[in-house]
Parts: C-alpha cells; structure tokens; sequence
C-alpha cells in the first residue's frame, strides 16, 4: 500500500513537472519570436536612414586602411560597410575604379598569387582590417568565385554554386594548395600589422545577425582611429544608429535582397552559408588538415583572445562538419574522376 501511494505521489510531481517545464517552454518560444520580429521591424525601419553608396570626396586627413582578406571570404561585403560608415570610397590592389590613394580603404587578397597583387605603396598604409573565414567555407566559396567567373553572360560576376561533381575535382587538385595559401595569407597580415594597428573580425560573426551590428560599430570606431574622422563630419554619421543601418544594407544587398525585404523570420537567423558542410564535403584527411592548421594558429597567437576565440570556434566547426561524414575507414570519398 504505501508503495502505491508513493509512486501515485511521484507520478503526480513528474506529471506537475511536466507541465511547468512546458509552459516555461512555450514562454520561451512566444517571447523569443516577439522580440525577433519586434527586432526585424526596428532594423528594417532604421535601414531606410542611410546609404552605402560613397558620396563624398577623400581629404588630405583620410589615412586610408587595408582590408585583407583570403579570396572568399566577405571582402566584397567588409568594403560596402566601410563606405557606407565612411560615405567615401575605396579601392583595391589592382587600382580597378583608377582612384588610386584617393581612397579610405584598399581591399586586397595579398599574399593570394593568382588573385592578390602586391600594392606599390603598400608601406604607406599604417593600419589593416584583417576580414577572417573558417577554410572549411572561404575554400568552398573561392571556388564558387572561380566557377561563376567562367560562366558565359555573367558580366556582373554573380556568385554561383559550382556543382557538387566540379568542386570535388577542383578541390583534390587545389586542396593542399589552397589551405597553405589561407594559412599564409592569414599570418602574413596578423603579423605584418600590430594588434594596436589591426583589427580582426570573423566573417562568421560578422555576418550574424545577433552580433553583425556590434561588429560594425567597432569597425566604425577603428575607422575613426590614426588620422581617419571621416565619419564624423556630419549630423548624420553621428547617429548612434548608423552602423546598424549600414550593417542591414551591406549584408542583405551582398546577400541579394532588396532594400524594402520583408522582416527576417526567426528561423532564419543566419543570412549567409557560413558553413557549407553538407554540400561542399572534404576527405576524412583533409578536414583533419584544418583541424592542424587551425590549431597550430592557436598556438602561435594563443596570447590574443579574439584570435584565440576564434581559432577554438573553426577547430568545433571542423570536428562536427567532418564527424557529420561519418566515414567508414574502408571507404573514402572520392571525386567521379577517381571511380
């Protein structure tokens, strides 16, 4: 008898536990889509109050900066936000808008040997935005860039997704190539340039929704450091609301939406394949490469937490994309021209 009633009583506090756990839950849920939705409407309503268009002219008191970067990895993007916080333009290694040093910015993919080029003046630039990417989707994303490059009628050279068959092929030919170039080119910047002189951003936060604004407003103040106060020469570009207005524009435009896109849901709280995993797969080996790479990275400039953060997030996303595999020790993934 009193087992009957003790477990009668311990089934009612499982069921009572239930229950509250359930209403937290779905209080949880509804607060969180409020306050997402109730975000999305704020961010699109400040969106309206800017551009990212380069209106004004360069002075004598700019000092422009480097925005460095291995190809694929945001560079096109990370040059919008600085003209849309700066409201001048830039430029790149190549010279292509033939400005020259009438500009804030240099975007390059220096020490890149087939789409870098070393700046002739490049000693006169004092400071360096350094734009990184986990090599398990700046790789993929580079060659994507490839890829669309040779597609015919593709004059405004939209990025298009290679097929699974093509990126298999190129990346067992470049694949060793390509992860020494990222570690070199990442390396040569961080080491080119003082922590004091360089600013380091993850194109995965960056790019978040969650944290893309916070990013943007220090790379608005970084903008503002050494000679550069381009950014205060208005009423407007001191509205404390202007990076988040250039962050929606720059990302959602880079991401091929419209300017009048509806509030995002909250669902979809990334904007960008940061991490295409399941689709752009790499050999057991290969994932096992990063990892190596990505922690000898951590080793060396264990000292900077930002890097060290940052390092220690690419090493996860590594480990779960290549544990997603599951591979079989007898079988590995090979690309059509090897079967």
């Amino acid at each position: 008898m009193l087992a009957k009633i003790i477990k009668k009583h311990s089934n009612t506090r499982a069921k009572k536990a239930t229950a509250f756990l359930l209403c937290c839950y779905a209080f949880f849920v509804m607060n969180y889509s409020s306050e997402s939705e109730h975000y999305s409407r704020r961010m699109l309503s400040i969106s309206q109050n800017c551009t990212i268009t380069p209106t004004k002219e360069v002075t004598p008191d700019d000092s422009p900066i480097f925005i460095a970067s291995f190809p694929g990895s945001g560079a096109r993007m990370s040059w919008k936000l600085v003209e849309g916080l700066t409201g001048k333009p830039t430029g790149d290694e190549w010279d292509s808008n033939e400005l020259g040093k009438n500009v804030v910015a240099v975007k390059t993919h220096w020490p890149h040997p087939t789409h870098g080029h070393k700046l002739d003046w490049a000693d006169e630039i004092e400071r360096v935005l350094v734009l990184m990417r986990n090599p398990l989707a700046a790789i993929p994303e580079f060659h994507n860039f490839i890829y669309s490059y040779t597609l015919e009628g593709n004059d405004e050279l939209e990025v298009k997704i290679a097929p699974k068959d093509l990126w298999m092929q190129w990346r067992d030919s470049n694949f060793n190539q390509q992860l020494f170039l990222w570690r070199s080119s990442l390396q040569y910047w961080l080491e080119k340039y003082s922590a004091k002189d360089r600013l380091v951003i993850p194109f995965e936060r960056l790019t978040n929704e969650l944290d893309g604004v916070g990013f943007t407003e220090e790379l608005n103040l970084f903008l503002q450091g050494g000679k550069n106060h381009s950014t205060t020469d208005t009423t407007e570009d001191t509205d404390p609301e202007l990076a988040a207005c250039v962050w929606w524009k720059a990302v959602q435009s880079e991401h091929g939406q419209q300017e009048d896109m509806a509030p995002l849901k909250a669902k979809n709280r990334k904007l960008f394949r940061t991490n295409p995993a399941n689709d752009r797969p790499f050999t057991k080996e290969q994932y096992n490469q990063m990892i190596v790479i990505v922690r000898n990275l951590r080793i060396k400039f264990f000292e900077e937490k930002r890097l060290d953060n940052v390092f220690k997030m690419y090493d996860v996303e590594i480990k779960k994309a290549r544990d997603a595999q599951k591979y079989n020790d007898l079988f590995m993934q090979f690309s059509k021209k090897d079967i």
